[in-house]
């Protein structure tokens, strides 16, 4: 599965919040996949194919900063849990 996005934040939230990109649930809301910014600021994309799945993480090792245009893409190999 994968997903790409053009972003610019005019601010980035911290703590507990995470700023949301892109993000499409299916049955129910148990399976699909997020890609955001973590709460630290790096992009992130989280997703399982179905309910008995664990869900998988990848998550950059770089943070961004407000008021610049980035081009994200996230790519997850659910059916082999990369």
């Amino acid at each position: 599965m994968s997903t790409s996005a053009w972003v610019k934040f005019n601010a980035l939230h911290t703590g507990t919040d995470t700023n949301n990109i892109n993000v499409i649930f299916l049955s129910g809301g148990n399976t699909g996949f997020n890609l955001n910014l973590n709460n630290t600021g790096n992009p992130s994309l989280s997703g399982r194919s179905r309910t008995s799945d664990s869900v998988q993480t990848a998550t950059a090792n770089f943070s961004l900063s407000a008021n610049n245009w980035y081009h994200i893409v996230g790519i997850l190999d659910i059916p082999n849990d990369d």
